[in-house]
């Protein structure tokens, strides 16, 4: 089974704020995140996330936190004849947003990290900002229509996305760590090596660490391996990135039974 098919026994139609979304609209920042939410950190522009989780209709609300992205790049993703826009959609609108929009009630600092652990993270993302460009920090909330010649096999009519060039470990936490939000529906997990990671996404980084002192877990998991605590479902990957990485489906052990209010 592949991770497509996995989640294809978890389809659910596309949500009806999205549905009815138009192009001056604002970001609907409740009924985003009460949806089932994607998050890829590091994610640049794979197309993975969609491709998995939105192709087998399980998901339909994408995030991308890549401090390396500029909000420059992200437009022309969103050109109608870029060769790297999402594939089989195009733009709807997009809405630029700021730190309040997404975090109305401001971020509290997970209280477990000692005022040098987190003067060591700041100084280690400042080093490959600055190596990777020195991206100026943006949110940008884009809404996508499928293609007109094309059906339900590509994917939903509509998914929405944000893309954020922001820190993604600190990025979980405000957004699925804060008190009374939901834990995410899935998350790509790719440690990016040279690409820019000051500090690993896998077990025992800093994103770990804010997953397991919060208690929110995504219910599924994509990539080569997972957190502890998760089960592998898949035995054929799916394959995805820039390396062609080949990707298996995980869901962490409490959601082996019938899923609670995280991870919905």
């Amino acid at each position: 089974m592949t991770p497509e098919a996995a989640l294809s026994r978890h389809a659910e139609p596309v949500p009806d704020w999205l549905a009815q979304w138009m192009a001056r609209d604002r970001f609907p920042r409740d009924a985003f995140f009460s949806s089932r939410v994607v998050i890829y950190p590091g994610g640049g522009g794979d197309g993975h996330a969609f491709k998995v989780f939105g192709g087998s209709h399980a998901a339909h609300c994408f995030i991308h936190p890549d401090y390396g992205v500029s909000r420059e790049t992200v437009l022309s993703w969103l050109a109608p004849e870029s060769p790297e826009k999402l594939r089989g959609y195009r733009a709807l609108g997009h809405v630029d947003l700021t730190m309040e929009d997404l975090i109305p009630d401001g971020w509290h600092p997970p209280d477990f990290l000692s005022a040098e652990e987190m003067r060591r993270f700041a100084e280690g993302e400042h080093r490959e900002h600055q190596r990777l460009g020195g991206v100026t920090p943006y949110a940008m909330f884009v809404v996508f229509d499928r293609e007109s010649n094309l059906d339900d096999q590509h994917g939903p009519t509509r998914l929405a996305a944000l893309f954020l060039a922001a820190n993604a470990q600190f990025t979980y936490h405000a957004l699925f760590c804060q008190r009374g939000s939901l834990a995410p529906f899935g998350m790509v997990l790719q440690d990016h090596g040279f690409g820019g990671n000051y500090d690993r996404f896998g077990e025992g980084g800093l994103l770990h660490r804010f997953a397991m002192q919060a208690g929110s877990f995504p219910r599924f998991i994509l990539g080569e391996q997972a957190w502890p605590g998760y089960e592998q479902l898949t035995h054929e990957p799916s394959i995805g990135g820039m390396h062609s990485n080949r990707r298996h489906l995980f869901t962490h052990s409490a959601d082996a039974a019938p899923s609670g209010s995280r991870g919905k």
